[in-house]
C-alpha cells in the first residue's frame, strides 16, 4: 500500500468539488458545517484554481495508491490553522488519516518555517480527535465556536502540534 502527499494540482480540483457538494447533511453536521451553506461549485473552484497557482505551499492532497483521497489545507496568521479531509467514505476509519495528518503537519512546518499549528476538530469527530493526539497533538481546551458562514456553533477540542524537537508551551 502505497500512501504519500503533494501539493494540489488542476487534476485534483473535481475530486475536491465532488466532496463538498456529496456529503449528506449528518457527515457535514459531524464537522459542524451547515451543507445548505457551503459556497457553490463555482466559487470552490476559482479558490482551488488559486491555490493550484500559487507559489506556497498551502494545500496539500493524501493518495493512496496513486488515488487522491483526500486534502489538508493550512491558514496562516498569529497560529497556523491546519484542516483535513478524507474524501471518500471508503477512505475513513481505516487508519490512514493520521499518517497522512501527520505528513501534511510536517511539510507545512517546514515548508512554512511554522513554529506551531493548530487544529479545531468537532468534538463529534471521534476518528479525527484520535488523529490529533495519535500525532503528538497536544489537547488545549474545549470550547464553543459560534456559527459563521457555513459553519454551525460547535463544540469543538482544540490541539497544538508543533514541530520536532519543540516542546508546546500551553
Amino acid at each position: 500500500m502505497g500512501l504519500s502527499i503533494r501539493k494540489i494540482a488542476n487534476k485534483d480540483i473535481d475530486a475536491i468539488l465532488d466532496y463538498w457538494e456529496s456529503g449528506t447533511e449528518a457527515f457535514f453536521k459531524s464537522m459542524g458545517v451547515d451543507k445548505s451553506k457551503i459556497p457553490n461549485r463555482q466559487i470552490i473552484e476559482e479558490k482551488l484554481q488559486k491555490e493550484v497557482d500559487a507559489e506556497e505551499i498551502r494545500y496539500l492532497i493524501a493518495v493512496k495508491d496513486g488515488t487522491a483521497v483526500g486534502c489538508g489545507l493550512i491558514e496562516c496568521g498569529d497560529v497556523a490553522q491546519f484542516h483535513f479531509h478524507l474524501w471518500g467514505e471508503t477512505s475513513r476509519n481505516i487508519g490512514d488519516g493520521p499518517y497522512f495528518a501527520k505528513k501534511m503537519l510536517e511539510k507545512f512546518s517546514d515548508e512554512l518555517s511554522l513554529d506551531e499549528i493548530r487544529c479545531h476538530i468537532s468534538v463529534e469527530n471521534k476518528h479525527a480527535n484520535y488523529a490529533a493526539t495519535k500525532n503528538g497533538g497536544i489537547f488545549i481546551e474545549e470550547k464553543i465556536i459560534p456559527a459563521e458562514g457555513m459553519f454551525l456553533e460547535r463544540s469543538v477540542r482544540v490541539y497544538s502540534w508543533k514541530p520536532a524537537g519543540q516542546k508546546s508551551t500551553d
